[in-house]
């Protein structure tokens, strides 16, 4: 079972998420399946996301990566994240 503090930062998620614009949405349903994978908070998720060089390339258009699907760009975050 997910703590209270989860349950209120997804809730909280939720409603962010419906008032983003379709490409934006993307970037909610990477953090939260990266942060599954990982097995760490939203949080510490939407933290290193933002840092991350596959925010930076997707952000600005190289290879198409928002082309790709959630579940994919997730298993490149979490790459990412094992290397550092």
């Amino acid at each position: 079972m997910q703590d209270p503090e989860f349950r209120n930062l997804f809730r909280s998620m939720a409603l962010f998420y419906r008032d983003l614009p379709p490409g934006k949405r993307k970037y909610v349903r990477v953090i939260t399946l990266f942060a599954e994978k990982a097995g760490i908070s939203t949080r510490l998720a939407l933290d290193y996301f933002c840092r991350s060089e596959e925010y930076d390339l997707i952000r600005r258009g190289v290879s198409d990566l928002h082309c790709m699907s959630d579940d994919y760009l997730a298993e490149d975050l979490l790459e990412e994240w094992n290397r550092k």
